[in-house]
């Protein structure tokens, strides 16, 4: 990944760990993981660790958690409530 600096590649492998979590899964985190060390390792042990923490495991628990989800809310014979009804519910009001 070519990058200026650190929170353009931030948003990089951000990106592209939700988009490949969509397709491999478990694969996704030595993918990125491999991709990146080399940029991020001269940044020092602790900032990669929280590199890693927030820009690949965030964006991949977030795909996780989503993914079941999103199929019971786009058929409402699962749950009997219209979208918005249940859209509304997630919101809070």
């Amino acid at each position: 990944m070519n990058t200026s600096n650190a929170g353009t590649l931030y948003k990089k492998t951000s990106f592209a760990t939700y988009v490949l979590t969509f397709f491999l899964k478990i694969a996704t985190v030595p993918i990125i993981i491999g991709s990146v060390r080399n940029k991020v390792k001269e940044f020092g042990n602790a900032f990669m660790q929280q590199f890693f923490s927030h820009g690949i495991f965030r964006p991949y628990a977030l795909v996780l958690f989503w993914s079941p989800i999103e199929i019971l809310l786009a058929d409402p014979r699962y749950h009997g409530a219209k979208l918005f009804m249940v859209i509304a519910g997630i919101v809070g009001e």
